[in-house]
């Protein structure tokens, strides 16, 4: 197997260590790179990043992350990516962005990639009739977080019942797996 250098692109959260131990773990590489960093160099009709001295384009895999306050860059530079037919982690922010959990979760099922089971409803009678589906506990994420804001864990029917009475939020419905840190790639 060779190893692939990820570029992860965002802020150093929690969440951030939580990835990049995994794709050590994977046995990649993997380095971090604010955003705000990253320059663009246009000359000659070419585009090109750089990041450190370094050309972006070098790296293999590319994940995006807190890029909310900077979306447009951030488009720009996933769009400049894809163009060269490098591989963009969610690359829907280099061609039609659509921000939702959902719509994450959708994209990887229709990938064949490997995802807890989800289940997503908009009403509170459609999150009642899941009970019928899932087992407790679950996760319940709000379709449009980030960074693990208003993440839930559910652990039986009366608090889930009490939680969808309460918010009225779109959210994601999702099995629990007990684990240690954040999983984010299988190798």
């Amino acid at each position: 197997m060779s190893k692939l250098k990820f570029l992860i692109i965002g802020p150093n959260t929690e969440n951030t260590d939580d990835l990049i131990q995994q794709i050590k773990k994977a046995g990649h590489i993997p380095y971090l790179a604010r955003l705000g960093d990253i320059i663009f160099e246009f000359k000659k009709g070419e585009k090109k990043p750089l990041w450190k001295n370094k050309n972006v384009y070098d790296f293999d895999i590319f994940l995006f992350r807190g890029y909310n306050k900077n979306l447009i860059f951030a488009q720009i530079l996933a769009q400049a990516l894809l163009k060269n037919k490098k591989t963009v982690v969610d690359e829907t922010i280099g061609k039609r962005f659509i921000s939702s959990k959902a719509y994450e979760s959708s994209t990887m099922i229709e990938n064949k990639i490997s995802h807890p089971k989800t289940y997503q409803a908009v009403s509170h009678s459609a999150y009642k009739a899941l009970l019928k589906k899932i087992n407790f506990p679950v996760i319940v994420k709000p379709i449009y977080g980030q960074k693990g804001q208003g993440i839930e864990k559910i652990k039986n029917q009366k608090d889930y019942l009490d939680f969808f009475s309460k918010n009225n939020q779109d959210y994601l419905v999702q099995e629990f797996f007990e684990i240690d840190g954040d999983i984010r790639f299988s190798s």
